[in-house]
């Protein structure tokens, strides 16, 4: 009946002289020379398989990743190559999504050759969430019958995000609400269509963050003050912080360990672990340029990490004491940061070149810690928790002024949105207080408001995502005018993207402020907390 094959032995099962009626059957092993050993069972036996784990295929195929890209059924093919197959049913809506993360592709992905397709997918996730579409490939042959259409909402009427064809797309393409419509048309013979991943996150458009030393991390809404605490994996006495938008990462520091998690504390990752004599305090991270500098204030250095390799770099490790918190002009490639114990603000750029002091010692400035750079008002303002002031100097440091002063204040973290300041403050119990405040102050250097917090709160960081998406439809593309999308300006200012005679509005990075508070720490206040 049976028959399979181990090591040049075959298996074969045998229902014997009563046939179809047998009550004891036979497995004969049949070595090479015919010779022959037997099973004898009490049944009647059919077929047979042999498994034996070293002799099981373990080596790379066409389709032994995501499916091989396909939606439906993949199948290998000679030369370790793929061919998906493709669900009978045509219709015009090829997919619901409504999973937290996913895979999805184009049902003529990986095909060589297909008939005209037009597919819609709706991908849903939890309300207050957003969706991160992230592009694996998109291969089009002719973008007149190949594109890819991507809408902000749940239907063809919703803002366009982009209409997309031949292989220059964006890395990631990220939604606004908790919907996102995708139309996949595809028709030429050759093209392979597209394969993406998808994910949703929690990713608030207006927030402040908080490092809590003992708490954690809050997220505070700017507008209602609202706080969410976020509790990453292996989250410890953090105290620097910074939000990358491009990733939605939070990235912290800790006294030796730099950190990254989602914006909802999931997937927290170690970024790096700072040497011998590492005291991390702030951080900032450079979203375009894919570069994140830190200020170790043991080792008396900035440093520089890629984003994208881990790559290390030190920046500044010459006349510097106490570095605590940083500033970028990512426009320019230029850091900026404040020196405790040398009581000054100090410049220079990306690569350490052109180092500058940009406002010393004075009667102003005498124990500098927070920052806040108002690129567009050209004003570097910093908190000094020892005049118990705030102040701002010009970019060429030629004049400088008192901004607000609070008597009793300990100020530690700064930050800037729309001609507004926050600032963290210790108050007057300074390395051991229980409750802290941050404080929301005006243009004309009024206290508008302040959030009390029951922990002592450090750096803070503002991010305010504005409107990222135009409402106009843009048509489908009809004519033989193809224009390959441009790369956006390296300063993330709005551009307009060219795509298959379609002008599309689209604003990234730059358009975005960050607000995020830190825990920060002094040796004398670690000491005095255990």
């Amino acid at each position: 009946m049976g028959l399979d094959i181990y090591h040049n032995e075959l298996f074969v099962t045998d229902w014997g002289d009563e046939q179809h009626l047998a009550e004891t059957t036979h497995i004969y092993r049949i070595g090479k020379n015919k010779t022959r050993t037997t099973v004898q069972v009490n049944g009647r036996v059919d077929d047979v398989r042999v498994y034996a784990e070293e002799t099981t295929r373990k080596g790379p195929n066409g389709w032994d990743n995501n499916n091989g890209g396909c939606r439906y059924i993949c199948l290998p093919t000679p030369g370790n190559r793929s061919k998906c197959l493709v669900a009978l049913d045509k219709s015009h809506g090829c997919g619901e999504y409504v999973s937290p993360s996913g895979f999805i592709s184009s049902p003529s992905y990986a095909r060589q050759s297909m008939e005209i397709e037009d597919c819609i997918y709706i991908i849903k996730t939890t309300p207050g969430y957003r969706i991160t579409l992230t592009f694996l490939t998109l291969e089009t042959e002719d973008c007149r019958f190949d594109f890819l259409q991507i809408r902000d909402g749940s239907s063809e009427l919703s803002p366009s995000m982009g209409v997309f064809c031949n292989t220059s797309v964006p890395d990631r393409v990220r939604s606004t609400s908790n919907t996102m419509w995708i139309r996949s048309r595809s028709g030429s013979q050759s093209g392979t269509g597209f394969n993406a991943t998808y994910s949703s996150a929690i990713i608030p458009q207006k927030f402040l963050l908080v490092t809590d030393t003992y708490n954690g991390i809050h997220r505070i809404d700017i507008d209602t003050g609202s706080n969410v605490t976020i509790s990453p994996d292996g989250l410890r006495n953090p105290f620097g912080i910074d939000y990358d938008p491009v990733d939605g990462r939070v990235y912290w520091s800790e006294k030796k360990t730099i950190r990254s998690a989602n914006l909802d504390g999931s997937d927290a990752r170690l970024v790096r672990s700072i040497g011998q004599g590492g005291d991390l305090w702030s951080l900032s991270v450079d979203s375009v340029s894919r570069l994140l500098f830190y200020a170790d204030e043991g080792n008396d250095v900035i440093g520089m990490i890629s984003l994208d390799n881990n790559s290390h770099h030190i920046v500044v490790d010459s006349d510097i004491s106490q570095p605590v918190d940083i500033e970028l002009d990512k426009d320019n490639g230029v850091i900026y940061w404040s020196d405790y114990i040398r009581e000054k603000i100090e410049r220079c750029n990306y690569d350490g070149s052109d180092r500058q002091t940009l406002i010393s010692a004075s009667r102003y400035l005498k124990g500098p810690y927070g920052l806040a750079l108002d690129t567009e008002g050209r004003r570097l303002y910093w908190a000094d928790r020892d005049t118990q002031l705030i102040g701002w100097t010009d970019l060429d440091g030629k004049r400088s002024e008192v901004y607000f002063k609070l008597e009793g204040s300990h100020f530690v973290g700064l930050d800037i949105y729309e001609n507004e300041l926050f600032v963290t403050d210790w108050g007057s119990e300074k390395g051991l207080p229980e409750t802290t405040h941050i404080y929301h102050i005006g243009k004309n250097g009024t206290m508008r408001a302040a959030v009390q917090v029951n922990g002592r709160v450090n750096d803070v960081r503002v991010y305010a995502e504005e409107s990222t998406h135009t409402v106009s439809t843009p048509p489908v593309p009809k004519s033989d005018h193809i224009i390959r999308s441009e790369d956006t300006d390296s300063d993330g200012a709005k551009t307009s993207i060219i795509l298959v005679g379609v002008i599309v509005p689209l604003v990234v990075t730059a358009g975005i402020a960050t607000l995020i508070v830190f825990i920060k720490k002094r040796k004398s206040d670690q000491q005095a907390i255990g």
